[in-house]
Parts: structure tokens; C-alpha cells; sequence
């Protein structure tokens, strides 16, 4: 779950400042996109839909200083 378009929330599990992840990886999923945040020497698994994803990546991005724009980039492959 998105919160406030700085967090992540898994019930029962975490939350998680999306800006101070390193770098994310990412793949395909049943669900549709499982996201990888890494922190430091840890990392997070949420998996989401695609728009979601999407929204979190833009997110983090322009905590980078420069959103992602996802209408112009195939970001998630074949």
C-alpha cells in the first residue's frame, strides 16, 4: 500500500521511506511487478501492479531529482 506518496506499507510486515532506497530492482510477477527496495545491506519485496510500481518509481525518481516519465520509457521489458 502507497501512503502519502513517500511510503510503502506491507501489513503486518514493514513500512518503508521510498526516497532512502538505494536502488530498486524489479521483475515481472503473477501480480504484476515484484519491487525490490535496497537499503543499505538490506532490502524489501512488495509486489504490486504495474501502475503502482510505476507511481513508487516515479516517486523515487524524483526524489533523485528527476521523475521518471513512464508514458516514454519501457521500463519493465519482454
Amino acid at each position: 500500500m502507497l501512503i502519502n506518496e513517500k511510503y510503502i506499507l506491507k501489513r503486518g510486515s514493514y513500512i518503508a521511506d521510498i526516497a532512502s532506497a538505494d536502488f530498486i530492482t524489479m521483475r515481472r510477477s503473477d501480480k504484476g511487478v515484484m519491487l525490490k527496495l535496497h537499503f543499505d545491506t538490506k532490502e524489501i519485496r512488495y509486489e504490486c501492479e504495474t501502475q503502482e510500481a510505476e507511481e513508487i518509481l516515479s516517486i523515487w525518481s524524483e526524489s533523485r531529482g528527476n521523475r521518471i516519465d513512464f508514458d516514454f520509457v519501457e521500463w519493465l521489458g519482454e
